[in-house]
This record gives C-alpha cells, sequence and structure tokens, in this order.
C-alpha cells in the first residue's frame, strides 16, 4: 500500500476529537505533540500538550530496541501528558527512510507509481513488496529540464517498520490516522506559513539537524521539490567532543547544548573615558 497522503488526509479541524497526537520515535527521544489551530488562517497553531522522553544512550544506534523501548514509554506519556485525544499520527525516522531523486523513463502504459516501485526496490535490491513507496514528482522547470522523463522524489520505507509503527501506536489504545516521511511531516507544519497562491514562488530551505541525521528540504511554497537526507548530524558531534574534551557523550552533549555560540563573539573594546569627554561637547 502507498504511504498515505497529506493531501488526502481530512481537515484535522473538522474531526470530531480536533487535531490527532503527533508522535516522533526520534533517534534521540519520544516526542508526542497535540496542537489545536489557531483563531485565524494566519495564525499559529497552538499548544495543547506535550511530552518528551530521552532515548539511552545505548540504544541510539539499534533501530529495534529503541522502537521497543519507545513503544512501552509511549504508554507513559499518553497517560500522563494531559492528551486530549486518541487519534494519532507519526512520522517514519529519516534514518530508516529511503529518499533519493530519481529520473524515470515515462511509459503511457504503465502508472508512474509501478516504475517507481520497480526503480526502487532495483536500487535497494529487495523484493518490490517489502517496501512501502510514496513518489513526488518534480515540475521539470524546477528540476531543471529534461525530455521523456519524470524527475520523481522517491520515498520508501520497510513495511515491516510501518507496521510496528502502527501497531506501537495501536497498543497504546492510539487510533492511527495517518504516517509520513520526516520531510512531508517537516513541510506540512509550515502550512499556515505559505497558505497564500503567491506563496508557490517564494523558495525555502528547511534544515533539520537531528540526532542520527541531517535533513535537507527545499520547497516551493508547498510543494517540495528537494529532499536529501545527509547521516551526519547531532550524535556524530557529540562523538567529536566527547574525543576532544575526554569526557562521556552525556557529558558532551550537554556542553554542545549550553553553548549559546559555536563561534565566541569578540566584544569592542571599551571607549577610553577621556574620549568620552571629548565628545561630550560642552564649554
Amino acid at each position: 500500500m502507498p504511504l498515505p497522503s497529506l493531501g488526502k488526509i481530512k481537515p484535522l479541524g473538522l474531526v470530531q476529537g480536533g487535531y490527532p497526537l503527533a508522535v516522533d520515535f526520534g533517534v534521540g527521544a519520544l516526542k508526542v505533540l497535540q496542537i489545536a489551530p489557531g483563531a485565524k488562517d494566519s495564525d499559529p497553531p497552538t499548544l495543547v500538550a506535550a511530552a518528551t522522553i530521552d532515548t539511552p544512550d545505548e540504544l541510539a544506534g539499534d533501530h529495534a530496541k529503541r522502537l521497543e523501548f519507545q513503544t512501552e514509554e509511549l504508554h507513559k506519556l499518553i497517560k500522563c501528558g494531559g492528551f486530549t485525544t486518541r487519534r494519532a499520527v507519526c512520522s517514519i525516522p529519516a534514518a530508516q527512510t529511503f529518499c533519493k531523486h530519481m529520473q524515470v523513463q515515462r511509459d503511457p502504459s504503465v502508472a508512474l507509481q509501478e516504475l517507481v516501485k520497480a526503480a526502487v526496490s532495483s536500487q535497494l535490491a529487495c523484493h518490490p513488496d517489502a517496501l512501502v513507496y510514496r513518489q513526488i514528482e518534480v515540475e521539470m522547470e524546477a528540476a531543471g529540464g529534461g525530455s521523456g522523463k519524470a524527475e520523481v522524489i522517491c520515498l520508501a520505507a520497510s513495511r515491516d517498520l510501518i507496521g510496528k509503527l502502527m501497531g506501537g501506536l495501536r497498543s497504546c489504545r492510539l487510533e492511527p490516522v495517518g504516517i509520513h516521511p520526516e520531510c512531508l511531516a517537516t513541510l506540512h507544519a509550515f502550512d499556515y506559513i505559505t497558505r497564500r497562491a503567491q506563496d508557490d514562488q517564494l523558495v525555502s530551505l528547511y534544515l533539520d539537524v537531528g540526532s542520527l541525521t541531517t535533513k535537507v528540504i527545499i520547497a516551493h511554497g508547498r510543494k517540495l521539490v528537494f529532499s536529501k537526507t545527509i547521516h551526519l548530524a547531532g550524535r556524530h558531534f557529540d562523538q567529536a567532543a566527547a574525543k576532544q574534551l575526554r569526557c562521556d557523550l552525556r557529558a558532551a552533549r550537554s556542553q554542545r547544548m549550553l553553548a549559546t555560540s559555536l563561534v565566541p563573539v569578540s566584544k569592542p573594546a571599551p571607549t577610553p573615558a577621556h574620549a568620552q569627554s571629548d565628545n561630550g561637547g560642552g564649554g
């Protein structure tokens, strides 16, 4: 089955129970958020409730054990977080999502989705049915031209992973109503800013530095035109800092999070007292 489309989900404000919970099974932490729409279309959403729990360092690099831990902790967050709905959406961790720009030769007799499915499964050397797919076709003007080919942002994730995420939500008595790749979830969060028709001409760069990956997204208004996942992020910075400072990862992370500036800003030299009196006029 294809990944649910953001555009096909019924506007959440019109559904009984309001906005659903947003669940992020992130590498660094499990995060749960509930928001409500702003008073006006141009107003940002308002916070209803939020809760988070950090991932133990020893589980950060083990996706299976981390998800098991987070599913167990999700029960506690839901119970004590003050949330007002059982409906939930979640994102697919970027570190476990295939994301690549590909050019696919068009074939009028074959649906683009099937062409993408064949191309991605061949790229990953796995059976097509082992993955769940989503594709975003990029307009050729934005992609830089082409002839007879479709420029496509291909997204895929293990079907087994999708099943575990959905099962984790259901085990907490939540009703799953959507699951999205991180790049689309990030872009959708700014819909209230890029809501106007003229915003289609607005080019925006979104940069998300996570724990294991950094996500780079470029959009024209609400249209995704570029997405890339870089496997270099906060945890790698912590490891470098820990080596330099000769401390453990937790201490290195604390130092990094407390730093107000990566590059110290030099303070201007104080003005000599005689210069102040000279500039003060008088006499």
